[in-house]
């Protein structure tokens, strides 16, 4: 499944860089003890880096979500559902620019997931539960790594679960 796939590379990536900032925290901590008269320094040596490697990852995990947007796949399962309502009503009446969500519960639904917006009530894009066949699908965008809009055939957007994919092999 796609989803394991992606899950288990997202991994490595917050693994390997978890150690890279493990590593410089052992190193301000030896380096202050051995000279504790250049604290500012070492300090700020230790921002720099740390900021560098969290840079880092941002980067890498947007490299895998980019790497999925535009990949062709199958719907093969019904395990995974959507919690997303096909329709909900939002209290707020707007979205903000900076965070482009809307919040149903304990839900963000990003604004690409919505068809339409009729006064107060939001309505989704339709939701795929079961497989349908070996119609192909393109994803269009990943939420979370665990929500997808694809695109199917008749270039209709539909929401599917990421854990209900896998990649198409033609």
């Amino acid at each position: 499944m796609l989803y394991k796939t992606v899950s288990n590379r997202k991994q490595k990536i917050v693994k390997s860089h978890l150690f890279f900032l493990i590593a410089p925290t052992i190193a301000l901590a030896v380096l202050i003890y051995i000279y504790p008269n250049d604290l500012l320094m070492w300090t700020m040596s230790y921002v720099a880096f740390t900021l560098l490697f969290t840079i880092s990852l941002l980067r890498n995990i947007t490299r895998l979500k980019k790497t999925l947007v535009g990949l062709n796949v199958h719907i093969v399962s019904a395990e995974n559902s959507i919690p997303f309502p096909q329709k909900f009503h939002d209290k707020l009446g707007g979205v903000s620019e900076i965070t482009k969500f809307y919040h149903y519960k304990k839900y963000q639904i990003p604004t690409s997931f919505v068809e339409f917006k009729e006064g107060n009530t939001v309505y989704l894009y339709q939701k795929i539960d079961e497989p349908c066949g070996t119609e192909p699908y393109q994803i269009l965008e990943i939420h979370e790594f665990q929500y997808v809009l694809v695109l199917d055939c008749n270039n209709k957007k539909k929401i599917v679960h990421l854990g209900n994919l896998t990649a198409a092999t033609e």
